[in-house]
């Protein structure tokens, strides 16, 4: 390794993949100064729809790093994702529709959580907005057609081998630190010995870009997802772009062959139900059916994220968000160690903090999918039942028989995990905390949300979980309480009796005062609390202060002033310049760390 380090170029971060989670690693670091490498095979980014849904959480992230703007400006709005349908075709029988995504009766509760909008974009057009950033930051090094062989890791850095795909000339780059965002087949997780728990290659899928104009049968009931009720079909429609570009995901068996267009079309029109509209087959994808995750995402100077470490069905619209919010998670923590005034332990936390969310999305997506599985069953359509059986099941669910009665009861019985857990999942989505890893525990017990926590959220300031939205104001314009976190530090919010705080920072040693910024809230000056949200949702006294990490996660909280000698040994407890005692456990689930004892 050291002979190669003679002739290997060098960079502090090299990133190998430029999807959505490669991309945003690369410009969280250059918000906050870093240099990067950003790679990909591919000579250009995503050129197929893929990942659509965009979550209030990543549009959060989207907001930190500057590009929420322009992403709000071009995706269509919550309106459009208003529905799931379920139909015999897209011209025949609607058996079933739920408000989803934060629509309908969720819509309340979804605005009071954030103040960021679902949307819903195609990944091919979002990644652009997103590589425009990066390139603009003048801080990223970005090359398209550059293929990751292999690296190899010391103490000091990681030497990775690069080939150049037009030529083939091979090359290598010294990092730091090396970043596997290079999706579902990941040659970083594969070099690092990493294999992926749980079910992988379950079936076989083909994704199908088309070009359909099917206004007539989706405007008055705009949505995203259309589904069958007939399990045979085997086919339902994904919306891209309203109303004429769709995915259709057509479920195959393996001697299907990908590469018959007739066939596929076949088995499109048979969903569609109208012989009179045109298709237009742009791209097919075929992938497999997955629900897994890796039990460890980083091994010595190596991180992998997104796709490469949690792979699932589309259901619940969490994989590009969670690749997003992997990605976050771990820049500031680089930023921190690459600056020095963090020790290397703090980038022990990613795996501690995210391997937990990665289980969570695979559990959440695999019952979302039995759910969905359910549907159909509950009106009789069973596999193997004759097509036109099942379509008859369909047609005859609303007449006036007790057995039609029967089929209806067991229908909304299946449809009432969809309406929550299934397709408004707040709590997944937003409301996930971290229960070990770079937080320190208080002495309160959580507080839960009412109802299943993958459909409810609770605001909390708990250590571990996301700050609360509020609005506030300063200088008479409105701000989210997420909007005063900046990604460079942590920042203690204090309130109105906020001087022994403020003292306490002051009379830091210099690497410590450099990490954290004191933010008042409340007051006749500055940020108010105009409406007594944050009041209602800090959970401390106006003599207490909440400690935010740059990911706006609640790293620590007092509730009141007398823990305010505290705060010098908190932060060097986060930061990995005093010691935390190991627990050895082969759970990552559980705390890598025993939390530091906090009183308040």
């Amino acid at each position: 390794m050291e002979s190669n380090k003679k002739v290997a170029e060098s960079t502090p971060v090299l990133i190998v993949g430029a999807g959505p989670a490669g991309m945003v690693e690369a410009l969280a670091l250059a918000r906050q100064g870093i240099r990067s490498t950003l790679l990909t095979m591919y000579p250009y980014t995503a050129h197929t729809p893929r990942a659509h849904v965009i979550n209030q959480r990543t549009m959060e992230i989207f907001r930190a790093l500057g590009i929420e703007e322009s992403v709000d400006a071009v995706a269509d709005p919550a309106e459009f994702m208003e529905n799931n349908v379920w139909v015999t075709t897209m011209a025949g029988t609607e058996v079933a529709r739920i408000s989803a995504w934060g629509t309908g009766p969720n819509r309340q509760r979804y605005s009071d959580a954030s103040p960021c909008n679902m949307c819903n974009y195609p990944q091919h057009l979002l990644e652009p907005i997103i590589m425009k950033a990066v390139v603009e930051t003048g801080l990223v090094d970005v090359r398209f057609g550059h293929e990751y062989l292999s690296h190899a890791q010391d103490e000091h850095g990681v030497i990775s081998r690069i080939k150049v795909c037009e030529s083939g000339h091979e090359y290598s780059i010294d990092s730091s630190y090396l970043i596997g965002a290079d999706g579902g087949r990941s040659r970083v997780l594969d070099q690092l010995g990493i294999q992926h728990e749980g079910v992988q290659n379950a079936g076989r899928v083909l994704f199908v870009w088309i070009e359909a104009d099917l206004s007539r049968y989706a405007q008055h009931r705009p949505g995203i997802l259309y589904h069958p009720v007939v399990p045979d079909g085997r086919v339902g429609l994904i919306l891209v772009r309203p109303w004429n570009e769709w995915i259709a995901g057509a479920y195959v068996d393996d001697s299907f062959d990908a590469s018959n267009h007739d066939a596929i079309l076949a088995l499109i029109r048979r969903f569609i139900g109208d012989e009179t509209i045109s298709i237009r087959i742009k791209h097919v994808s075929p992938w497999s059916v997955n629900g897994c995750s890796a039990p460890q995402y980083s091994r010595g100077r190596v991180f992998c994220m997104g796709d490469a470490v949690h792979r699932h069905a589309p259901w619940n619209g969490l994989g590009l968000n969670t690749g997003v919010a992997d990605a976050f998670n771990l820049a500031w923590k680089l930023k921190f160690v690459l600056d020095g005034v963090a020790e290397p332990s703090l980038l022990h936390s990613y795996d501690a903090e995210r391997v937990p969310i990665g289980r969570q999305v695979i559990r959440r997506v695999g019952e979302t999918t039995a759910q969905m599985v359910n549907l159909p069953a509950s009106i009789g359509n069973l596999p193997g039942l004759p097509v036109s059986e099942m379509v008859l099941n369909a047609e005859t669910l609303f007449e006036n028989t007790t057995a039609a009665a029967e089929r209806r009861e067991a229908l909304n019985t299946a449809l009432e995990p969809l309406r929550t857990t299934g397709f408004n999942a707040l709590g997944a989505e937003i409301g996930y905390r971290y229960r070990a890893g770079a937080i320190i525990a208080d002495s309160t017990a959580e507080p839960l949300p009412e109802g299943h926590p993958d459909h409810s959220y609770r605001a909390t300031t708990w250590p571990g979980a996301r700050l609360p939205h509020v609005w506030l104001e300063t200088s008479r314009k409105r701000l989210s309480s997420l909007d005063i976190i900046k990604g460079a530090a942590f920042t203690l919010i204090v309130g109105i009796e906020s001087d022994k705080w403020r003292d306490a920072v002051a009379s830091l040693p210099p690497a410590l005062q450099s990490v954290v910024e004191v933010v008042q809230i409340g007051g006749a000056y500055g940020i108010r609390d105009i409406y007594g949200d944050w009041r209602r949702v800090r959970e401390i006294g106006e003599d207490g202060a909440v400690l935010v990490r740059p990911d706006h996660h609640v790293a620590w909280r007092a509730m009141a002033a007398n823990s305010v000698q505290q705060l010098g040994e908190i932060l060097s407890c986060l930061i990995g310049s005093a010691p935390r005692q190991e627990v050895a456990t082969d759970d990552i689930t559980e705390p890598r760390y025993a939390p530091v004892a906090a009183t308040n």
